[in-house]
């Protein structure tokens, strides 16, 4: 007989078969766990349900953090299999799996919906967070709350956005033309705070902070004879602990001289991209070696390289020193980097939240799981706290699984003729399988030829071409930031 408080227990609504089986797997083990201990489980197998879960605000390590690629490396050496046991078949279908919740996957389940307003949608994530290399930091400080990004952080592009790429930014509500009605520009230099740059004792003898003259991402070209940048110039020769000889070298690099007499700007441009930028200071401009020990590091916020592995026409079209005596035409040459050649439309096309792209990650789960972001407005988006036990709910049309690493993706059946694709992940150190009829893989290039052994073998290769470099982006609140007021210092 029903006892009057089953319904408040939930007893008339249905259970799906992913969370009976979780709920068996508790059961099975329950009377060998003290009471705390099973709370604590039960909040492992969906974490984020636990009112504690909140990513944005956990500290340390947030790109690929611990717990994120552990799967995806035991895969890539070969060993997972051998480990992982059997798959549970959970019984779930969709009409659309995306393997990956970042930008790119959130915007694949966007534009599907879009087509197919009534279908539904699983997306599957590797990380305990959606947006993927777009990261939202918070941090408390007293009784502020600080917004940072820990990954990309701005609208823009090397080449005009494509027509359904600026269709999309419309639609979420984003105003890029207001982007400078936001910005505050002035901020640094109306308190007298400038660019500098710092010489380590163990490279150059003595710290010294000083005032940096050298272009600090293609900000002004390396022809700007202003008598302000004269200034500069001359109260960095001033202080740093350059020696004589490098100091020289510094001014003749900036006055410039022309290192291939009889050549074309073409075929220039040509030699220019088959050298790196240190090797060109090295053995064709012959500076002192302490130039190319300052120049070092000065692509790496962009590149995450260092100039021994940068071109030297990216440099010049970075408007690094040494170039302006070649007398180059303006125009790109063949192999320059995308990123660096100038494109008007593309550098106007601009916008940056104060987290980064994370609000156009959070824009389009607004409109995917609108329980997870309630709102009505990109500006009240920017302080909306995200609730991440609604993100996986059985009644939602579109369902984002985070802590789940896709470890295989298959046809069921032969391909040809396949209706459906099987999909395999692994999540808290167990194996479950879903299905739809379509798959879509908006994760890491490098990761897809392990989990689709049906990819042809030339696409695989391709896929293992891309090589990612490591750059690590760090953001810490201070208390008291008038030290760097004090050192007139706006970037170091």
């Amino acid at each position: 007989m029903a006892d009057a408080n089953d319904k408040e227990l939930g007893m008339d609504r249905s259970i799906t078969r992913r969370d009976f089986l979780n709920g068996v797997a508790v059961t099975a083990g329950a009377s060998l766990l003290p009471p705390h201990m099973l709370a604590a489980l039960q909040h492992d197998l969906d974490p984020e349900k636990s009112p504690d879960y909140y990513p944005p605000a956990l500290t340390g390590l947030r790109g690929s953090h611990v717990g994120a690629f552990e799967v995806a490396h035991s895969l890539r050496d070969g060993d997972f299999w051998e480990k992982a046991g059997k798959p549970v078949e959970t019984g779930e279908t969709f009409d659309l799996i995306v393997v990956g919740g970042g930008i790119s996957g959130l915007s694949s389940a966007y534009f599907f919906r879009k087509t197919n307003p009534n279908t539904r949608i699983l997306i599957i994530e590797n990380h305990d967070d959606f947006g993927g290399h777009a990261k939202r930091n918070e941090f408390t400080v007293g009784d502020r709350k600080l917004l940072g990004y820990g990954g990309s952080f701005s609208i823009e592009s090397p080449a005009p956005y494509s027509p359904v790429a600026k269709r999309l930014i419309e639609e979420l509500g984003i105003d890029v033309p207001s982007f400078e009605k936001h910005i505050a520009r002035e901020i640094y230099t109306s308190r007298g705070l400038v660019p500098s740059v710092f010489f380590d004792k163990e490279t150059f003898g003595s710290d010294v902070l000083t005032v940096n003259p050298l272009p600090v991402g293609g900000s002004h070209n390396e022809g700007d004879d202003t008598p302000e940048r004269q200034k500069i110039w001359e109260r960095f020769l001033a202080d740093a602990p350059l020696s004589e000889a490098a100091k020289r070298d510094l001014v003749s690099l900036r006055r410039g001289a022309d290192y291939f007499p009889g050549l074309s700007s073409d075929e220039k441009k040509a030699r220019l991209a088959r050298m790196s930028y240190a090797h060109y200071l090295t053995d064709i401009a012959r500076v002192d070696p302490q130039i190319v020990k300052l120049y070092q590091n000065a692509p790496q916020a962009l590149f995450g390289l260092g100039i021994d592995a940068m071109s030297a026409q990216d440099a010049w079209g970075y408007s690094f020193l040494g170039f302006r005596g070649l007398n180059l035409e303006p125009g790109a040459g063949k192999g320059m980097n995308r990123d660096i050649i100038p494109n008007e439309e593309a550098e106007n096309y601009f916008y940056h939240f104060p987290d980064g792209n994370a609000s156009i990650a959070r824009l389009l789960v607004r409109r995917l799981v609108p329980e997870v972001l309630p709102g009505n407005s990109v500006e009240d988006l920017i302080t909306t706290k995200a609730n991440y036990s609604k993100v996986d709910i059985e009644s939602s049309p579109v369902r984002i699984r985070l802590n789940s690493t896709a470890v295989r993706v298959r046809h069921v059946g032969e391909a040809a003729s396949a209706n459906e694709v099987e999909i395999t992940y692994s999540r808290l150190g167990k194996l479950y399988t879903v299905r739809a009829p379509h798959a879509v893989l908006a994760c890491w290039n490098m990761v897809i030829p392990y989990i689709c052994a049906e990819l042809p073998d030339k696409q695989k290769e391709a896929l293992h071409s891309a090589t990612k470099v490591p750059l690590l982006y760090t953001n810490v609140a201070l208390r008291n930031w008038t030290a760097f007021q004090k050192l007139a210092a706006m970037a170091v």
